[in-house]
């Protein structure tokens, strides 16, 4: 969960801040550690990009919608910032299946939910071809009353 605080007022006498809390999933999830071997030099990853896997390794790697070696297809959404060393295999965690919020979600490069992958959008292949993420169109924690 990342938290934004702002303070838009600032008087002698008194000081507002306004907290924004964005989660990135929302329930329901389950996560997966898989290996990712980095092609080219250190690499850094960002929370919330989608990954798809390799078919002949199973090595995960960012997905790409021109990729012909199954990483095209999405696998899960990586759940933490990392940052690969030129020569590392480190598991990953990604979330393979419950609910995600949209506007969270990473894509590499023009790919977007609606790029379409052998004749499916990425957004229906990421609730039909993975474990079932649910991409969610919402603002949580908006009313003050949440927290």
């Amino acid at each position: 969960m990342s938290t934004t605080i702002t303070n838009p007022v600032v008087t002698g006498n008194q000081s507002t801040f306004q907290y924004v809390r964005k989660i990135m999933f929302l329930g329901n999830n389950t996560f997966e550690a898989h290996a990712y071997k980095s092609t080219a030099g250190i690499k850094t990853l960002v929370k919330g990009q989608v990954m798809g896997r390799i078919s002949a390794t199973g090595f995960l790697l960012e997905l790409k919608s021109a990729a012909t070696d199954g990483s095209q297809i999405p696998y899960g959404i990586l759940t933490e910032d990392i940052t690969i060393q030129a020569s590392g295999v480190p598991n990953l965690s990604v979330a393979v299946s419950g609910d995600v919020d949209l506007s969270s979600i990473v894509f590499d490069g023009a790919d977007t939910v609606a790029t379409v992958v052998d004749g499916q959008r990425l957004d229906d292949r990421l609730a039909g071809g993975t474990l079932g993420i649910k991409l969610i169109a919402s603002i949580e924690n908006t009313i003050p009353d949440n927290d």
